[in-house]
């Protein structure tokens, strides 16, 4: 019999809801355990491996990067008309730094909100993300970032921090490097959209090519391990 599981985060992540919660002293040996009796640990990112690697020394060779199987949204929900100029589609913790979000609302004056604020079933997050210019992502924790993507799917421009998984997932025109330069790409979003348009399309097919291959990814070493 072999061992084989999925890895989305854990206490190693000094900004995970375990650590911040006081649950390290029993999550820490639980996840080193479960990485000790796996024979393979499947993650969505290259930054996910490393940050295993550096907290469990000697696992990385069975922690195999296969990406993260996501389903393109439905194409109706790119055809919403655009009446928020920002949105964040994020759960409203500290890792997520929805402070920032809101400082920058109140500083730029423009038309934002926070999905978590504002819906209350998935088909009005899809429907408020379409009807989205740019979507915000202040993450100190992300090793991998479903809503960002969803955000893409509902035609949505992306600003990202140029760390976490993000730096390997985003191309570097919707990665900011600071604060500053995070406004200074909202604004130049808002005034010249048809500029990113292609560039979103690029963004969109390298995340649907990223989790359409995963499923196969994680199949194809699943099955050289029962070959061995």
């Amino acid at each position: 019999m072999k061992i084989c599981g999925c890895l989305h985060a854990g206490s190693y992540d000094n900004h995970d809801f375990l650590t911040r919660k006081g649950m390290k002293p029993w999550a820490f040996p639980l996840e080193n355990s479960i990485l000790t009796i796996a024979d393979l640990v499947f993650v969505a990112t290259n930054y996910h491996k490393r940050l295993i690697s550096e907290n469990f020394p000697g696992m990385q060779e069975k922690v195999i990067v296969s990406g993260f199987p996501i389903e393109e949204v439905p194409k109706e929900y790119v055809s919403y008309t655009k009446v928020f100029d920002g949105v964040f589609p994020h759960r409203l913790d500290e890792e997520k730094q929805p402070n920032l979000f809101f400082q920058l609302e109140k500083e730029t004056g423009f038309r934002m909100g926070s999905t978590k604020q504002m819906t209350i079933s998935r088909n009005e997050y899809l429907r408020m993300l379409g009807a989205s210019k740019v979507s915000f992502s202040f993450a100190l924790q992300e090793t991998w970032g479903i809503a960002m993507q969803e955000s893409v799917f509902c035609g949505c421009l992306p600003l990202v921090p140029d760390r976490l998984s993000y730096a390997e997932m985003y191309l570097e025109e919707f990665r900011y490097k600071d604060e500053t330069d995070c406004l200074l790409k909202f604004k130049d979003f808002l005034e010249n959209p048809g500029k990113y348009k292609p560039l979103l399309e690029i963004q969109r097919d390298k995340l649907i090519k990223a989790g359409s291959v995963a499923i196969k990814n994680i199949i194809k070493e699943i099955k050289n391990l029962y070959e061995k």
